[in-house]
């Protein structure tokens, strides 16, 4: 029997209904064109990605279809918050804004249409909001209170984006309590931005710690690489600065097996970013490589090369399909039903999904996705891991970082670490004295007249101590052929520490000396050892010019380098006097049959040589000559690098350095 034409008519627009009303609609919302951390992102095909691995995922249910509308949030703030209320209509649930500053109005909005909000902006829990992605605010935090760094500041990109981004971080991490400092815009276009942005955070009290809002120079962020190369040409790297990707937070940052360019390319770059600390979202896999494979499979167009693409990419695909499972969790719950946008931010997880290149989690009780974290740090053109945050530590009160098998290493050394009541919420922070400050007030005082006794005792010393160019009457010279029975003698050393000059020595007769015949002296009590060089000529004085470059390298302090004390000018001499190690060189201890080196001693003492030569190379200063022989060992086994900056001191003494007679090593320098 054949129906009417017109019953059949209703029959196909009554199906085509349903099928529409089985289908969940998504918004993404996001500033596509703004900056490259989004400009690259290539959003639709992500979605796209996304959609196409639901349709086959065995969890979700058959016959409920997602759809995804990409929409282009305005680069400014003011003309994005009027634009995104004519996205009424668009989906059941908007996936954005990232614009912090956008967050509470879209959450109005989205509350109005009866829509759900999945805004990975939103840096609180204080408007209705299903956080695709764990709030940066609080790993940041976490990471901060484990590091015990309070006092932090802010420095962002000139663009509405940014700024609004830096202002939103910091009001999020001082409602958690923490004293936050200036937050700075950093002005581009030659005009010293970077610098007059970094000279107001450095004048800004306690502030080591540096938070930046901006794309981040590995995925072609310049404003990143400006900062960065001005803060290491301003002494902040070796200062003790640290600076804090805040995009990195975002997104799953690749660092298995990646080599980056922007570091291989730039040696400053790569010195400069050695004060980077990269907080990121873990991964299975690198970003890059998961791309790849994407590819390999067609599910990814292959025109488009893995490392031209932000890895914001893989963020967006996990939010799409973070919100499908939350839809099909409540879907679930709710017996089957039809789900509503509104009640998406109702969601109480407990669910798991194979992200882009991760594991993530639906957190329970409306927290949203939940994922693990780690901190990278720079290893010359690479990023290696150094500690983990698992996903259930992200919420900023428990739990906190899992150090690795690999340390962070501080360029300048570690920030000081503030009161830990900073990140206590039971606990405020006041300027009030209470027994603790007092009784920390009183010991101070204490140790300050007990210093203010000890100098006024050796003040004499003390000036003394600090004197450059150092004659017959600073050292007292050592004689090496006495037995080491007598130089350990407790009466004959307690009378070395008493010299003054040589002619004052009880113990001149049998264990003092000339300068010609010994390398070892006592230096103010201390034993100093005198690296002679024969210059061909009698040397009668240090000039000005070698006197100002000594000056620098005597200023150098590193536990990792042969401290310099002076230089000895007389007796037609022409000395360094350096620190006097008593197990000798590293050529010295390998050598020593009676000394056994472990594979664990000679790592130690390989490290020992890396951070003598990174601080080294931080200050502009090539060794030129580096060797087993002038790589010295102190009584704790420390390796001490020496002779550093020796050539520059020849050179401004205007001493030529003789090539040695068979032709070889031309760019030594005979040591007498």
């Amino acid at each position: 029997m054949q129906l009417p034409w017109f019953l059949g008519t209703w029959l196909w627009l009554l199906c085509i209904t349903e099928v529409w009303a089985a289908t969940f609609k998504m918004a993404l919302v996001g500033p596509w064109s703004c900056d490259p951390l989004f400009s690259r992102a290539m959003p639709t095909a992500a979605a796209t990605l996304a959609l196409s691995r639901l349709r086959s995922d065995s969890s979700l249910s058959r016959g409920y279809w997602y759809d995804v509308k990409v929409l282009d949030e305005d680069c400014s703030t003011s003309k994005a918050l009027i634009s995104f209320g004519d996205f009424e209509g668009y989906g059941h649930a908007y996936i954005g804004p990232f614009n912090p500053a956008l967050c509470h109005a879209a959450s109005l909005l989205a509350e109005h249409w009866e829509a759900g909000l999945a805004s990975p902006g939103c840096l609180d829990a204080d408007w209705p909001n299903l956080p695709p992605l764990t709030p940066p605010s609080k790993v940041l935090f976490t990471v901060l209170r484990f590091f015990g760094w309070a006092h932090v500041s802010v420095i962002t990109a000139p663009s509405d984006l940014w700024e609004s981004t830096g202002q939103e971080v910091a009001s999020a991490l001082r409602a958690m309590g923490l004293p936050i400092g200036p937050v700075v815009t950093m002005e581009t276009g030659g005009k010293g931005g970077a610098r007059e942005a970094l000279n107001e955070i450095r004048e800004a009290d306690k502030v080591k710690v540096v938070i930046m809002c901006m794309s981040s120079i590995l995925i072609g962020g310049e404003d990143q690489k400006e900062l960065l190369l001005t803060a290491l040409d301003m002494g902040m790297v070796s200062d003790g600065y640290v600076f804090i990707p805040y995009d990195a937070l975002l997104y799953a940052m690749p660092y298995q097996d990646t080599v980056f360019n922007q570091l291989t390319n730039s040696t400053q770059l790569r010195h400069a970013y050695s004060a980077v600390l990269t907080v990121t979202m873990a991964s299975d896999q690198s970003f890059y490589e998961a791309f790849r494979e994407a590819q390999i499979s067609r599910e990814i167009r292959p025109g488009v090369s893995a490392k031209e693409v932000s890895p914001l990419f893989g963020t967006i695909f996990n939010m799409v399909y973070f919100v499908a499972k939350a839809v099909e969790e409540r879907r679930q719950t709710g017996g089957g039903h039809w789900v509503t946008g509104n009640q998406l931010i109702q969601s109480d997880g407990g669910f798991d999904f194979q992200g882009f290149n991760q594991v993530l989690y639906g957190g329970k009780e409306g927290h949203g996705l939940q994922a693990s974290y780690v901190v990278l740090d720079s290893d010359g053109d690479r990023l290696v891991p150094t500690h983990s945050l698992s996903p259930t530590h992200t919420d900023g009160m428990t739990g906190g970082l899992r150090p690795l098998s690999r340390s962070f290493t501080f360029p300048g050394g570690k920030p000081p670490s503030a009161s830990f009541c900073w990140f206590n919420p039971d606990e405020a922070c006041s300027g009030g004295m209470g027994a603790v400050t007092v009784l920390f007030l009183f010991l101070l005082f204490c140790a300050l007249l007990g210093g203010l006794f000890f100098w006024s005792r050796n003040n004499k010393r003390a000036v003394k101590s600090t004197k450059m160019i150092l004659t017959l009457d600073d050292i007292v010279f050592i004689d090496t052929q006495v037995s080491r029975k007598k130089l350990n003698d407790e009466s004959i050393m307690k009378s070395l520490l008493e010299i003054k000059t040589p002619i004052r020595s009880i113990a001149r007769s049998y264990i003092l000396t000339t300068p010609e015949s010994s390398n070892i002296g006592i230096l103010e009590g201390d034993w100093v050892w005198l690296k002679k060089f024969c210059i061909g000529k009698i040397a009668t004085e240090a000039n000005q010019n070698t006197q100002n470059m000594f000056s620098q390298l005597r200023e150098m302090r590193h536990e990792n380098l042969n401290l310099y004390l002076g230089l000895f000018v007389d007796s037609g001499i022409f000395a360094l006097v350096v620190e006097h190690c008593p197990r000798g060189s590293l050529a010295d201890l390998l050598a020593d049959s009676n000394v056994r080196l472990d594979w664990m001693f000679k790592s130690s003492l390989i490290m020992d040589l890396i951070k003598g030569m990174k601080y080294l190379h931080l200050r502009g200063v090539t060794h030129g000559r580096l060797k087993s022989t002038n790589c010295l060992v102190d009584g704790r086994f420390v390796l001490k690098i020496t002779d550093y900056g020796l050539p520059m001191i020849f050179e401004s003494q205007g001493i030529s350095i003789p090539e040695e007679s068979q032709g070889k090593n031309t760019n030594m320098f005979k040591m007498c």
